[in-house]
């Protein structure tokens, strides 16, 4: 219990101390166009903090290919990251549809302070509605919280619904934010974990089902991770650092090397410069198309009402000809008894 409340702080701090993307971005392109911060929207993770999603209508990939995509260089300050918060430095990345919330701790790729290459392929999912089928559309879904549905987002936010109705307290087992769903912020605490938790549990096993079913349309990213060793000592010592002091990182550079900006910009590259401090801080990112085409995958009815009305057609049609071609048997049978019966008269006389 007391645990709970402790990781709720924990995660506040994390908001509070975390890196911001104006620390973090030295560089930003898309298909070779520039771009800044400010094209991207800030949401808090409460595993991760501080992230980030880039999503603008500005920027269209027309081309396949990593000199056409994404490039991120990003500086992840590994020397400032507080133990025990965090074991380890790197990203989370997570390439999602368009207005769908980002579960970046769930389905997110990590990244670590390499060069990595991403590759991505679009997949196309659309089922069937009933009665064929059992998916929603629910589009009730961004008018109320301002997302678009999805099935991860539908049992979330039960969950968050099923917890305050019979709790009182918002739970801490999802990584939804909280706030788009309810404006209480009486997370629970102390004897109500034992009751998220056994709602948690009842929503599990199916005790407390949650009406949530796959969308009717979808769109997923198949992605494609390699990566090789970034950067080399060479390059940090003459683009990196020049790089960071453009972007203001002076304060930075003193601490990590002994000296600053200027004084790096007068030695032409001579200084003996301490790059351990600066090794392992940087990330570079290539996100590309692998091609431009997408798989489509759609459910189909097994027996739809054309075929129904097909196979009614030729069952019909098959007594119907049965029945003519009988009609007109029997007729050539009365014939033939009547040829009979005159043959018959004719021969007595």
């Amino acid at each position: 219990m007391v645990v709970a409340q402790s990781m709720n702080e924990i995660t506040d701090e994390m908001l509070r101390v975390g890196h911001t993307i104006d620390d973090m971005l030295l560089h930003c392109s898309i298909n070779s166009r520039r771009c800044n911060s400010s094209d991207f929207v800030h949401f808090k993770s409460s595993q991760f903090g501080n992230c980030y999603t880039m999503q603008s209508n500005r920027f269209v990939a027309t081309v396949p290919g990593p000199a056409y995509g994404l490039t991120l260089m990003l500086n992840l300050d590994s020397n400032e990251y507080i133990s025990p918060y965090s074991s380890g430095y790197g990203l989370k990345l997570l390439v999602h549809e368009q207005g769908t919330y980002p579960f970046i701790e769930e389905q997110g790729v990590t990244l670590a302070p390499d060069w990595t290459f991403i590759s991505l392929k679009q997949k196309k999912i659309k089922r069937r509605e009933y009665p064929q089928g059992n998916c929603g559309k629910y589009l009730e879904y961004k008018t109320k919280y301002g997302i678009e549905y999805s099935r991860m987002a539908c049992e979330q936010i039960c969950l968050i619904t099923l917890t305050k109705d019979i709790c009182g307290c918002v739970t801490g087992f999802v990584s939804i934010d909280k706030s788009i769903v309810t404006n209480s912020t009486a997370t629970c605490k102390e004897n109500y974990v034992i009751c998220s938790l056994m709602v948690l549990e009842a929503q599990v096993r199916g005790s407390l089902p949650c009406p949530c079913t796959n969308p009717c349309s979808e769109l997923h990213f198949s992605t494609t991770v390699s990566s090789l060793s970034w950067p080399h000592e060479e390059y940090l010592k003459r683009e990196l650092i020049p790089l960071m002091c453009m972007k203001g990182r002076d304060l930075k550079i003193k601490e990590a090397t002994g000296y600053n900006c200027s004084e790096i910009r007068a030695s032409n590259g001579d200084l003996p410069l301490n790059m351990n401090k600066l090794l392992g801080n940087f990330l570079k990112l290539d996100l590309y198309f692998k091609e431009l085409s997408y798989e489509h995958i759609e459910e189909l009815s097994a027996y739809d009402s054309v075929q129904f009305l097909s196979d009614i057609g030729g069952t019909v049609g098959l007594f119907v000809g049965a029945s003519v071609l009988s009609g007109v048997e029997l007729i050539q049978l009365l014939v033939e008894c009547c040829r009979y019966i005159l043959f018959r008269l004719r021969n007595k006389r």
